[in-house]
């Protein structure tokens, strides 16, 4: 997941990474003193009950986080210019450089003794039926991704054109992937059992049929895709209604 600067700074603040998990004091860092030899204070927050450092004897407000002064604070005033640019470049360069550790399979490949990768390669093709099966479903997502071109909101649903591409991929692996869900949440909220019955396909969407309706002819859709198809016929100057399979 994405991890925001503070939260960063909590996990340097754990490895007590020097110098960048630790507060300076401006009064022992100062020229003057560094002049006179005064060792500047380098503390984790070590404050007493007046708040007053342990270590230097200065007050906390003469403290300064190095992660605030060179990262956080120019971040948040900047954003990713200039001086945000320039603090982004010290987190990723100098910080994350020297703290995260990453290691690959390739350097760690013989504490794993993986075995040697064989890759086999076999073209195969669609019988009949699965190839209309593919080709209607292939339509269907055209259709959708169409209306969202159409409506002007692709980017704002990554997700069903995701699915639309899962389901594709899902058909060339074998059909019955996309026709037998394993089991509907809608079922699985109310508590009843799940059974290994397929659910029926609908004719119209080529989804598994919402409130299956059977019509005279045998085949069966969604009592919603049937209901469309049935208010398109009875328009007028429409053609007869007839069962959308054929």
């Amino acid at each position: 997941r994405r991890c925001g600067v503070g939260e960063l700074y909590s996990i340097v603040r754990f490895l007590r990474s020097d110098p960048y998990s630790y507060y300076f004091c401006r009064t022992c860092g100062s020229a003057k003193n560094q002049k006179a030899g005064k060792k500047p204070c380098k503390t984790l927050w070590d404050m007493d009950a007046t708040g007053h450092c342990r270590c230097c004897g200065c007050h906390k407000s003469r403290h300064s986080a190095w992660w605030n002064t060179k990262i956080a604070n120019p971040i948040k005033k900047f954003g990713y210019t200039g001086a945000g640019a320039d603090a982004m470049n010290l987190l990723r360069n100098k910080v994350l450089a020297e703290t995260l550790l990453r290691r690959t399979k390739q350097q760690r490949a013989d504490d794993l003794a993986l075995p040697p990768r064989q890759m086999v390669v076999k073209k195969l093709k669609l019988d009949s039926r699965e190839k209309d099966f593919y080709e209607a479903l292939w339509t269907k997502s055209q259709a959708n991704f169409g209306d969202f071109v159409k409506e002007g909101t692709v980017l704002n649903n990554y997700a069903h054109i995701f699915d639309l591409l899962v389901r594709l991929r899902q058909a060339v692996c074998h059909p019955y992937l996309c026709i037998y869900p394993p089991g509907r949440p809608a079922d699985k909220a109310a508590g009843k059992a799940i059974t290994d019955t397929p659910a029926p396909l609908c004719g119209i969407c080529f989804d598994a049929a919402d409130d299956a309706v059977t019509t005279a002819c045998g085949h069966q859709f969604c009592r919603a895709c049937i209901g469309a198809e049935l208010e398109k016929a009875a328009a007028p100057g429409a053609p007869p209604a007839a069962c959308p399979t054929y």
